[in-house]
């Protein structure tokens, strides 16, 4: 994921997705803060993969649990490229409310997305859809 094999935030290890995603201080941070507010991932003793799984696609207590679980990975990744690539966004001083406010914010777009019936459906047999984010 970059030029050395040695995380670029704490220098220690191997980097790969486990690490980056779950084993890194930063995101042990970000878990164990979300955990401290009551919001906690199911698993966290699984291989990446099936720990992936389960919070995406299994059972949780929070129907909102497969995004929230999706969105914090990716302000994980998102802090950690920041951070070494020389950026000033890392993580916010205040990650747990940071983390909810968004949730929230994601959370009531879905909801009037679905009121309003805007959804993503699948293409007629024999076609292709190409989805963007309207760049050029």
């Amino acid at each position: 994921m970059s030029s050395t094999a040695q995380c670029g935030i704490c220098l220690a290890e191997m980097e790969d997705m486990d690490h980056v995603l779950r084993q890194c201080p930063n995101a042990r941070e970000v878990w164990h803060t979300l955990n401290s507010i009551g919001i906690s991932c199911s698993a966290q003793t699984h291989g990446l993969g099936e720990w992936l799984q389960i919070n995406l696609r299994g059972t949780h207590a929070d129907s909102a649990w497969s995004t929230k679980f999706a969105m914090t990975l990716w302000y994980i990744w998102k802090w950690r490229c920041a951070k070494c690539f020389g950026s000033n966004e890392g993580l916010p001083e205040d990650i747990g409310g940071f983390l909810v406010r968004k949730f929230q914010e994601v959370l009531r777009v879905l909801e009037k997305a679905s009121i309003m019936g805007i959804r993503w459906e699948a293409p007629d047999e024999g076609w292709l859809v190409l989805n963007t984010d309207e760049a050029a």
